[in-house]
């Protein structure tokens, strides 16, 4: 039974996302949960079901209100925090290091460093250029796939490193610079 319900409340989990994407009112939310769920489970032979079976459908109502009402301000959050960062970063002229994502990453004499991964890549293109790629492949890739890319350098000579944009759910991998 909590199966069966559980699944109906997950394909409302879209319509929800997208509907209250912005919203910044929890009561509104709450009561659109209790709505959909009040839609979903209309009882018409109310009578045949005794109490203790209506409390047990209503703790379970209650429970996943509450579950799915903390998935939604998650993910709401996320997407808020990630449509900051990517607003600033693309304002700004510094590119942070894809793989420690801790320092700025520096390009000179075609080499691009960073001081805490002590990475040295030997590269022909520019920094507007590595960050063009760095997030024209999440872009991509966040379109195709809802796990996070991770960066990660690969010795190419002794002297140099690329780094590769890797996924280990849909098994995507490319080397960016």
């Amino acid at each position: 039974m909590r199966k069966n319900y559980r699944d109906k409340v997950q394909n409302c989990r879209n319509m929800l996302l997208n509907k209250f994407r912005g919203a910044h009112i929890d009561t509104e939310i709450h009561n659109t949960l209790n709505d959909i769920y009040r839609s979903m489970f209309n009882f018409t032979n109310i009578h045949s079901i005794d109490d203790e079976e209506i409390e047990i459908f209503d703790e379970i109502k209650k429970e996943l209100i509450l579950e799915e009402f903390q998935w939604l301000m998650k993910e709401y959050e996320k997407s808020q925090a990630d449509n900051v960062d990517w607003s600033l970063e693309e304002e700004d002229n510094n590119l942070i290091c894809p793989v420690c994502q801790k320092f700025n990453c520096t390009l000179q004499n075609k080499v691009l460093t960073c001081t805490n991964c002590k990475s040295a890549i030997i590269t022909e293109k520019s920094l507007d250029q590595i960050k063009y790629e760095i997030f024209n492949m999440l872009e991509k890739h966040n379109t195709a796939c809802n796990n996070d890319l991770q960066f990660t350098l690969v010795p190419d000579t002794k002297e140099s490193h690329n780094i590769y944009a890797i996924c280990e759910e849909c098994m995507e991998m490319q080397m960016i610079v």
